[in-house]
């Protein structure tokens, strides 16, 4: 891969409380691209993003984010430091409308106008959260509620975006406008690292791709190399 790393691990390790979950994972998001992190569920992927964000501090290992060791730091400093994440499960704030949960993050931007052209950008992503930005989310759609969490990381305009399963249970027309969505988000300038079951999908898009199996990083490549791979593709990728 690149050597112009955006975000790096290096032999981490980390879980909770006393039990490990991930065990010396390495992988590498260059600047401007597209990384998936593709494997079965429960093996570690999820922790992987949250050891990342600062919800889960390493055991082991370096986080470098634009060659600052941002290991141990708290989830809103890394956030400020321009990294954006979309959990599983999206957890908007149902009570409130698509706009006010934009408006959360507002506080990370640095004035209103900044803002207001961010929101035009993320309206501009994605047509419907404009539409909608005055409906309660809990009564939005599940594609809606899912560009909604989208939306939410993107507004501060973050240069890595961290998306943890952003096809779960939705129809294969919305996980198609989403796919396409996300390539345009990085083409306008935004890295982004993938957490994703939907592996046929993931590798359409993907610039680079990491699977993950009990914790463990055990094969990486680009998504060409990946699909060659018949042992790979079919126990891990699950696409053939």
């Amino acid at each position: 891969m690149s050597n112009e790393s955006l975000l790096q691990l290096d032999t981490v390790s980390s879980g909770y409380g006393k039990k490990t979950i991930i065990r010396e994972v390495s992988l590498d998001v260059p600047a401007g691209k597209i990384v998936t992190l593709l494997g079965a569920n429960g093996v570690g992927k999820t922790t992987t993003l949250r050891t990342i964000t600062g919800q889960i501090a390493p055991f082991a290992g370096r986080l470098l984010f634009q060659g600052r060791d941002i290991s141990g730091l708290k989830p809103h400093s890394i956030a400020g430091l321009g990294v954006g994440y979309s959990p599983e499960g999206r957890r908007i704030f149902g009570n409130l409308t698509a706009y006010e949960n934009l408006l959360v993050v507002a506080n990370r931007i640095k004035s209103k106008k900044i803002f207001r052209e961010n929101l035009q950008w993320v309206y501009t992503l994605f047509p419907r959260l404009g539409e909608r930005s005055h409906q309660l989310s809990d009564t939005m759609s599940g594609g809606e509620q899912q560009m909604l969490a989208i939306g939410r990381a993107l507004v501060s305009k973050p240069m890595l975006l961290l998306l943890d399963e952003p096809s779960l249970g939705l129809a294969p027309m919305v996980v198609k406008q989403i796919a396409e969505t996300l390539v345009e988000i990085n083409q306008a300038g935004v890295s982004i690292l993938l957490v994703e079951q939907n592996a046929k999908m993931a590798l359409q898009i993907s610039h680079y791709a990491y699977v993950m199996d009990n914790g463990q990083v055990i094969q990486h490549g680009s998504c060409e190399e990946l699909l060659q791979d018949k042992s790979i593709a079919d126990i891990y990728l699950g696409i053939r």
